[in-house]
């Protein structure tokens, strides 16, 4: 119980301090990692609301990802195009 809340804790404040961009990387990261079992959603609104913010903001987000090179869009959702690179967006927030 104690880890899942310091799992908890970190996962918001991560999404208290750090903009859109860097929540949804960081979100990607932890999936590739499989350090969080939770899958994405499949309608882009429920994944937005599940960072706290609106459609739109997600999507631009997730476009500047895009544009970035470090992600990529698939039928199954959003997966990492450049794991290395995504790293460096991240910085010194990842734990391996």
């Amino acid at each position: 119980m104690a880890i899942d809340y310091q799992d908890m804790l970190e996962i918001f404040l991560h999404r208290m301090l750090y903009p859109i961009v860097h929540n949804v990387a960081y979100d990607l990261y932890r999936q590739h990692q499989n350090k969080q079992p939770m899958d994405g959603f499949h309608k882009k609104y429920q994944e937005a609301e599940r960072f706290g913010t609106t459609d739109r903001v997600y999507r631009r987000a997730v476009k500047a990802l895009t544009d970035a090179g470090l992600v990529t869009r698939t039928k199954q959702g959003l997966e990492i195009k450049d794991l290395d690179g995504l790293r460096k967006f991240l910085g010194n927030d990842i734990i391996d």
